[in-house]
């Protein structure tokens, strides 16, 4: 729980910028924009690539079929054409046609054709592969590109949610007997790469759309955390900060100069208390119910400056299929308690919660034993590295631990595989099967009209929220400061802090007295 903080009314106010703008009123073309991300890239193949940052930098450098509507645009989870200019459903979802537009080249010149996209494809859904997107395309009956211009793909069974599928850059065209550096076909083409250190990308001459991208160079400086960053930010050695803690974000609202710089946006994620049902007494629904009962989530939002958005259930309020009638549940001691003794657990009893060894973490498990206390349940908090983490949580020898769900795509797909029952014990972490569940996804994953796909996913959503498997607590906000010179910048609930495309540097930048 990153952005947990304790007593933030303590915290002082940030020094003003350093640096303004030249004060154009339209986009200027050029220079070079530096951003610290606190995470690495390992590759360049975006394929072999599935968290942030990487994922949001591939999507610099790797242009597919379909893309998302920009940032600013009504519904940014709309999807419109990218290399493929038109599509076509046919036999009741099973078959799609794609035309690739004329005249795209990689850039280094070479011509894009459809057959690259056949080799990605077979490359992500071969039995063998190693890739993190595998899963999402094992689907794929079949592939094939019957001319230079045109791609065909037969599915197994009907899936709504291709089309967000093929906008992930793992899906971008491979040409044959190329590094991924030279077959770049997005806005930028890679200048340089050190994993753990920094990349350069620069602007692709040979790009789809010749007005994008504005910027003429990216620098990324990678694996940069904490106060390193903040204090590159506040010198002008780097133009957006994308890594806040939250007594960070309300140090820069307290400072009049940066707070329209700010951009406090909802995010594609889920946190949440994962509660292992194949674990006495976690398997009746009732104890569930009662530890959902016993936390207090206002305390929770207090505690992270605001920054959660409280979550009834399996779905963040910004998917459109979540049902708003499902409120958050309440804060209700007496019914916890009542509900654990009708489970034979009136005299109390003890679980064990494994957490990650981490500050705000451990503010967060403080507040959960407070609250199960109250209602005679014992928490006994083991805090855990990372890696023995990742170990206990596939072993499933845990009872409690915090899960964060960040969404792929913004589908309930996505997000329901949580509860899956094909789903690992590291997808699905609380082991939870429900044969309803699963007829009521497989259903919904074919149906291709919206509103009854709607209706079906709010029946899975209740589904399970009445089942308890979790203890949900909320969607965390992403938070990003700009500098006054740096324009045109938006939060895209994809591509987070690194939607860069319409992005603008207002040159000359000049000190302030």
């Amino acid at each position: 729980m990153g952005l947990l903080c304790a007593a933030c009314s303590g915290t002082p106010a940030m020094p003003p910028p350093r640096l303004v703008g030249a004060g154009h009123a339209a986009p200027e073309r050029g220079g070079t924009l530096t951003v610290a991300l606190a995470g690495d890239v390992r590759s360049l193949d975006p394929s072999e690539v599935a968290e942030w940052p990487a994922n949001g930098v591939m999507h610099l450098l790797y242009d597919t079929l379909v893309e998302y509507a920009p940032a600013t645009s009504a519904d940014p989870t709309a999807l419109a054409p990218a290399l493929a200019q038109g599509w076509t459903v046919a036999d009741a979802g099973l078959s799609y046609r794609f035309t690739l537009r004329p005249g795209l080249t990689y850039s280094d010149g070479r011509p894009i054709e459809a057959a690259d996209f056949v080799r990605a494809l077979d490359r992500l859904r071969a039995p063998d592969s190693r890739s993190g997107w595998a899963a999402f395309f094992r689907d794929l009956a079949q592939v094939r590109a019957p001319d230079p211009t045109h791609l065909e793909i037969r599915l197994r069974a009907p899936d709504a949610a291709l089309l967000m599928r093929l906008a992930l850059p793992a899906t971008a065209p491979l040409p044959a007997g190329s590094p991924a550096a030279a077959r770049t076909s997005g806005p930028f083409r890679v200048g340089s790469f050190k994993p753990g250190q920094s990349m350069t990308l620069l602007r692709n001459p040979r790009y789809r759309d010749p007005a994008r991208p504005y910027l003429d160079r990216v620098v990324v400086l990678l694996a940069v955390t904490g106060e390193t960053a903040i204090l590159q930010f506040l010198r002008g050695d780097t133009d957006l900060l994308e890594a806040l803690y939250a007594t960070d974000w309300v140090r820069f609202a307290r400072t009049p100069a940066w707070q329209p710089l700010m951009v406090r946006a909802p995010a594609l994620n889920l946190y949440g208390i994962a509660l292992n049902s194949t674990r006495p007494p976690l398997g009746d629904r009732r104890v569930r119910e009662a530890l959902a009962l016993a936390v207090r989530r206002a305390d929770l939002v207090r505690l992270s400056a605001g920054n959660f958005t409280l979550a009834p259930g399996p779905l963040p309020s910004l998917l459109p299929e979540h049902d708003p009638a499902l409120a958050p549940p309440p804060h209700d001691p007496e019914r916890a308690r009542r509900l654990l003794a009708e489970a034979g657990l009136a005299g109390g009893l003890s679980l064990r919660y494994t957490d990650l060894v981490d500050a705000a973490a451990g503010r967060l498990a403080q507040s959960l034993q407070d609250d199960l206390l109250e209602v005679g349940v014992r928490l006994i908090v083991d805090p855990v590295t990372p890696a023995t983490y990742g170990a206990v949580l596939a072993r499933g020898d845990f009872d409690l631990l915090p899960y964060e769900w960040t969404g792929d795509f913004p589908d309930p797909s996505n997000f329901f595989q949580a509860f899956d029952s094909r789903a690992d014990g590291v997808t699905n972490p609380a082991r939870y099967r429900n044969a309803e569940l699963d007829a009521l996804l497989a259903k919904a994953r074919g149906e291709p009209e919206r509103g009854r796909r709607s209706a079906l996913y709010r029946r899975a959503e209740r589904l399970v929220r009445d089942d308890w498997p979790w203890i949900w607590i909320g969607s965390q906000s992403s938070l990003a400061v700009r500098q006054p010179y740096v324009m045109g910048y938006a939060h895209h609930l994809m591509w987070q802090k690194l939607d860069l495309r319409d992005v603008w540097l207002d040159e000359p930048r000049r000190a302030l007295p």
